[in-house]
């Protein structure tokens, strides 16, 4: 009885010194250092959703969580003349049209957060300046950048070791750019989450698999496939939130694939591809029948003011 409690302890004791305990106990500190750093850097800097996009996706998805589906108040004449132009009966609803400005999946997942919390009532400040309400977007990109976090610490240690991935990881949380960009409560967090996320699913498939024949390669295609597959969906869902961090993350994805020693990178580059842009398409078919244009009204909008 003894010796087994004594084996028991010896077997403890190692666990939490080399195997996967002293995982459980890094992934911890790992966790209260990155809600640390998020409460000190929002307690002493929020103010507010001041940032005009983030308080844009905040009614699109308040919008989203009453009713189902992506319409904003906002009024731009420009863009209801354009939806007007293109309507049956040359008319739409002012106060409550279709979205052309901004991808789904932000608003979609902030609206699924205001549901769970309540939807926020207007008129009730907390403080002077902060309504209680204002928090709930940026704890949501508090959350997707403490995320993201975690795949820069798995990145660095793949590509290169663990020292690596947990300096990368350590300097990415003791960033002022990172939570500044956090704290505006927009889709910037969850958008680098995700082609974050497409890129370590990417690394992870272009892996060389064990052995060098064709059988070989035959018998691991499981262990490309579903990788890439994951790469692809994860890659649409970043474009999905954000535009930019989706293309970028796609391109990413495809260079790494295609200079890979795999046997035959490219085609592995080229179904990536074609499965990221699978996911898209009904997206941007939508934003075509209703403006005919696949990106909506937000190539003008970056275009507006300028002399283009």
């Amino acid at each position: 009885m003894a010796l087994a409690f004594e084996t028991g302890m010896q077997n403890l004791v190692y666990q939490m010194d080399q195997g996967s305990g002293r995982k459980v106990i890094h992934a911890v500190l790992f966790a209260l250092f990155a809600f640390a750093m998020a409460a000190l850097y929002t307690f002493t800097n929020f103010q507010g959703l001041r940032d005009a996009r983030a308080m844009e996706e905040a009614q699109l998805a308040r919008n989203f969580a009453e009713q189902g589906r992506l319409v904003t108040h906002c009024v731009r004449p420009f863009e209801i003349g354009q939806l007007a132009e293109r309507s049956p009966d040359g008319a739409t609803d002012v106060r409550e049209h279709p979205d052309l400005g901004h991808p789904p999946v932000w608003p979609a997942l902030l609206g699924g957060a205001f549901k769970l919390a309540g939807l926020p009532e207007p008129g009730t400040p907390t403080t002077a300046y902060v309504s209680g309400m204002d928090y709930l977007p940026v704890a949501a990109s508090h959350f997707f950048t403490a995320l993201a976090a975690i795949l820069v610490w798995l990145l660095g240690g793949k590509l290169f070791d663990q020292r690596v991935g947990v300096l990368a990881a350590s300097s990415f949380l003791l960033s002022d750019l990172v939570w500044r960009g956090s704290l505006l409560g927009s889709d910037l967090s969850a958008a680098l989450f995700f082609a974050l996320a497409a890129v370590y699913a990417g690394v992870w498939a272009a892996e060389l698999p064990s052995g060098g024949g064709p059988e070989s390669e035959q018998g691991t295609v499981g262990r490309w496939l579903i990788p890439l597959v994951l790469a692809a969906l994860l890659a649409a869902t970043a474009f999905l939130t954000r535009y930019a961090v989706g293309i970028a993350a796609w391109i990413v994805v495809f260079l790494h694939l295609g200079v890979s020693r795999r046997r035959q990178p490219w085609k592995k580059a080229i179904l990536f591809a074609a499965l990221a842009t699978l996911p898209v398409v009904p997206w941007m078919a939508r934003n075509v029948a209703l403006c005919g244009r696949p990106f909506g009204f937000v190539l003008h909008e970056l275009l507006a003011d300028t002399t283009l």
